[in-house]
Formats: C-alpha cells, sequence, structure tokens
C-alpha cells in the first residue's frame, strides 16, 4: 500500500491497514491475493476503479 508519506507491505495472512477517510492511497498485489475492504461508516457514491 503506498501512501503519501509512507508505504507499508502486507506480506503475511491477517496482516491489515487502517487509515482515516480522504488519505490518498493506492495498492497492488504481487501475487493471487485476496483483499477485502471495510468502510465504516460507508459513503453513497464511493468506489474505486479496478485497475488491471
Amino acid at each position: 500500500m503506498q501512501f503519501s508519506s509512507q508505504e507499508i507491505l502486507l506480506s503475511r495472512e491477517g496482516d491489515y491497514a487502517l487509515w482515516l477517510p480522504g488519505v490518498p492511497h493506492y495498492w497492488s498485489a504481487e501475487e493471487d491475493s485476496v483483499i477485502v475492504t471495510v468502510r465504516w461508516p460507508s459513503v453513497s457514491g464511493d468506489s474505486s476503479a479496478i485497475k488491471n
């Protein structure tokens, strides 16, 4: 995961990251992975495009 001030590598099963709403970021998977995103509270119309 890349944030403006740091990069975070989630490398083991169960690793996770938390950040506040409105923090710009992006991520990429280096191998087949299962990614779960939870937004709370959710915002109507808020979504992210999937990059291939």
